[in-house]
């Protein structure tokens, strides 16, 4: 799998966390700042976590262990299979890619389009100051709305004391800056297009946004029941969701009044808040948890002889001397361009033998080998081989390895210990 699959594949999973998290301790409360400031912390980590290292912190904690142990046993090994049956997999897997960025080259497209309307709008319609606040006045009936530090209002629509509250109600949206949260959560749906739960955080970001505008114009003064009146009798078609702009009169109007006559939440409420940093802490681990195991030794693979530190003969073209060969150290070996290029190197080298494919031998071959501390690979060993033509493919590619950076104990270049499982698998 490519980075970049990898990449968006972390994003998705951690959306669907998110918002299973936020469905199940967050949407029924009336804290709307926190929701909103949680939503945006949802969205930008669900972004970011994936490019994040933490690699050396876990590395330091023991108890981390385990875990490394179990994923690496399901995870961090290379498969291979036959040329033939590569094949379709490979153009299926293009075709997959190419759809994927047409649609969201499309909805790119629909937003810029959808950008290129309000500002054309704003351009095109006339200015005026009502109540104190600067708007654009629309030449058609039409539902309120802005974007930004755009008001559009088509005020013969209203009367005077409905244009209050609208106006309070849209500058609430203008003033917060609420459409940062909505060109963001369009462009996570945009990224993430295949995933329904992108879309419905898009959706839980808008509601949140009008919760928060309607709060401001009840806090203001005005009569709540009269407000709940006026949302009902605006009946213009808008949909806020199909939408760049934040809408006064959106579908939800059966939540927005719910929510408006809901008791406030008690602030001791707020604490759940705090859940939000253990799920941070776990999607952190499960990012960094397959370089860890590519590169952490006391996790190595059904291996119970490995030790702390082992003798080891090396160097066949000096005469032999025995070096410390490391299992664990400060530093851990690299092999050249990451772990995600070691994996392509494998998978990009290894080729299924033919006689092993038309006798249907497969199977999953784990190798052990030292790197030196000047980066050469030697003493590759099958721990757990499956038959001799896999097993000598195997060590055919960990043998035309180029160089790696050696590990570091002390701050010196020492040679280490290194686990690699591939497996052979037919279709």
């Amino acid at each position: 799998m490519s980075p970049e699959a990898i990449y968006l594949l972390k994003v998705n999973v951690a959306l669907v966390l998110f918002y299973a998290f936020y469905r199940l301790f967050f949407y029924k409360d009336t804290f709307f700042v926190w929701r909103r400031s949680l939503l945006l912390a949802f969205l930008g980590l669900a972004v970011v976590y994936p490019l994040l290292n933490i690699q050396e912190w876990i590395r330091e904690r023991e108890p981390m262990n385990g875990i490394i142990l179990t994923y690496s046993a399901i995870w961090s090994d290379v498969t291979v299979t036959p040329a033939e049956s590569a094949g379709w997999q490979s153009l299926v897997l293009t075709v997959a890619a190419g759809c994927y960025r047409t649609v969201a080259a499309l909805l790119a497209l629909r937003f810029t389009v959808q950008l290129g309307r309000i500002f054309h709008l704003a351009w095109r319609s006339r200015r005026a100051v009502i109540g104190g606040t600067n708007v654009y006045l629309l030449d058609k009936p039409s539902g309120a709305f802005s974007f930004f530090r755009f008001i559009f209002l088509y005020p013969d629509a209203h009367r005077e004391g409905e244009v209050e509250k609208i106006l309070t109600h849209e500058r609430t949206h203008a003033s917060e800056w609420h459409s940062i949260d909505v060109v963001i959560s369009e462009w996570m749906c945009i990224l993430c297009w295949m995933n329904p739960f992108a879309w419905l955080l898009k959706r839980e970001v808008r509601y949140n946004l009008e919760y928060l505008a309607d709060n401001t114009v009840l806090q203001s003064g005005h009569d709540s029941k009269s407000y709940q009146y006026l949302l009902l009798g605006l009946t213009h078609p808008h949909k806020a969701a199909a939408n760049l702009y934040n809408n006064f009169n959106v579908s939800h109007l059966k939540k927005r009044i719910s929510m408006m006559n809901k008791a406030r939440s008690h602030a001791i409420g707020k604490i759940k808040y705090l859940l939000f940093l253990p799920l941070t802490a776990a999607l952190m681990l499960f990012s960094n948890m397959e370089a860890i195991a590519h590169v952490t030794k006391k996790v190595a693979v059904g291996d119970p002889s490995l030790n702390p530190a082992t003798l080891v003969a090396e160097k066949p073209d000096a005469p032999q001397e025995k070096k410390k060969v490391y299992t664990v150290v400060e530093i851990m070996p690299q092999f050249p361009g990451g772990t995600n290029a070691l994996l392509q190197y494998i998978a990009r080298n290894v080729k299924y033998p033919k006689e092993a494919h038309e006798k249907g031998i497969q199977g999953r071959v784990i190798l052990h080998f030292v790197i030196n501390d000047d980066g050469r690979i030697s003493d590759i060993e099958i721990a757990r081989g499956v038959d001799p033509l896999l097993d000598a493919e195997a060590i055919r590619v960990i043998e035309s390895m180029p160089k790696w950076t050696p590990g570091k104990q002390n701050g010196k270049d020492v040679c280490s210990r290194y686990t690699m499982p591939i497996t052979f698998r037919l279709q």
